[in-house]
């Protein structure tokens, strides 16, 4: 087992996934999580209307390194009983440093990984 810390550094050119508003800014976050252990989520907090979010925040996991990283970026819906939209999923293999999640066209998220036995 190691303990893997992921630090969520920024969003690039995150789309707005909801119906031409005007505005065409996002209300992103992400969320992570260890594949196959779905109780382990941890999601950052909501950036209201940017496409490019500063998140700066850290997360905790315990996991091997076999296992793979979920990195998620949704857009939060802001119509009453709608879900959140999905701008990208990605599995990732556990590597330390710098990691570029491309969700192609959609945009990216920027992590920060690190890990210690």
């Amino acid at each position: 087992m190691v303990l893997m810390r992921v630090t969520v550094l920024n969003g690039r050119d995150l789309k707005d996934l909801d119906p031409p508003t005007g505005h065409d800014l996002s209300d992103p976050y992400v969320e992570l999580w260890i594949e196959n252990k779905e109780d382990t989520v941890m999601k950052t907090e909501v950036k209201s209307h940017t496409n490019n979010p500063e998140w700066n925040e850290s997360f905790t996991f315990d996991c091997n390194l076999h296992e793979k990283l979920c990195v998620q970026a949704r857009e939060r819906d802001n119509e009453k009983g709608n879900s959140d939209d999905l701008i990208g999923c990605r599995f990732l293999h556990i590597e330390s440093g710098d990691v570029v999640v491309d969700f192609g066209p959609r945009g990216r998220v920027n992590l920060f990984i690190d890990y210690s036995l």
